[in-house]
């Protein structure tokens, strides 16, 4: 009689065990790397936002003496379309008017963060908006825990501040 060669049923579901271990292990760090990267995105989106809103700023307050004349509001697909209106706070006007690029601010209503432009004297300007800020992103509510709690908001003298929950630092130059 000739032996069969293979493996036993024990052999075979130590290392289905074994894999199990490593997958609960890694998938964690996986999970979390694919949200830093679609925060550091959302970090350079919002970071030129807010200098295009200051560039706004200073040139539609020529005087200084104006604290309402920043954009405010959420950016969206339908500020990719439509004319410059220098008289308007609408958040549009910095793509409009040439201050920002268009691209796909939806994402196919996949876009994992919500970008908006704020009044720094008033906070004005909707979701993350506060008193300082130019410009904020914030991580859309449907996505789980921690992740759904991670905003950044930039202020208006050029700083980035992160709030949430183990939500990625800004980065430092």
């Amino acid at each position: 009689m000739r032996k069969k060669k293979g493996f036993t049923l024990i052999e075979l579901s130590v290392v289905v065990i074994i894999l199990g271990i490593l997958a609960s292990i890694g998938l964690p760090y996986y999970f979390k790397t694919i949200e830093t990267s679609k925060a550091n995105d959302a970090l350079a989106i919002g970071h030129m936002l807010a200098n295009s809103n200051r560039m706004w700023y200073m040139d539609h307050n020529l005087d200084g003496t104006r604290t309402n004349d920043w954009l405010r509001g959420r950016i969206t697909n339908t500020c990719n379309s439509g004319t410059c209106r220098t008289t308007s706070n609408s958040a549009c006007n910095l793509i409009r008017c040439n201050y920002a690029a268009k691209q796909d601010w939806n994402q196919g209503g996949n876009a994992p963060y919500l970008y908006y432009l704020c009044n720094p004297g008033s906070g004005a300007g909707g979701g993350c908006c506060r008193s300082g800020a130019a410009a904020c992103v914030m991580r859309k509510t449907s996505a789980s825990n921690p992740y759904r709690t991670w905003r950044y908001w930039f202020g208006d003298d050029g700083k980035c501040h992160a709030t949430g929950t183990s939500v990625p630092a800004c980065p430092t130059f």
